[in-house]
């Protein structure tokens, strides 16, 4: 799912995390400082 929210951002939203890895992977310089650690535990911890 993608939730456009604003002009600062969206959310992708999925059930399975595997989906998500090549977007993590691939854009993870794009993922806001605000969210990086969640996001880094969520992916690879």
């Amino acid at each position: 799912m993608l939730h456009l929210y604003d002009d600062r951002g969206l959310d992708i939203v999925s059930h399975d995390k595997n989906t998500l890895m090549p977007l993590y992977q691939e854009l993870n310089e794009w993922i806001l400082d605000y969210d990086s650690k969640r996001m880094d535990e969520m992916f690879l911890g």
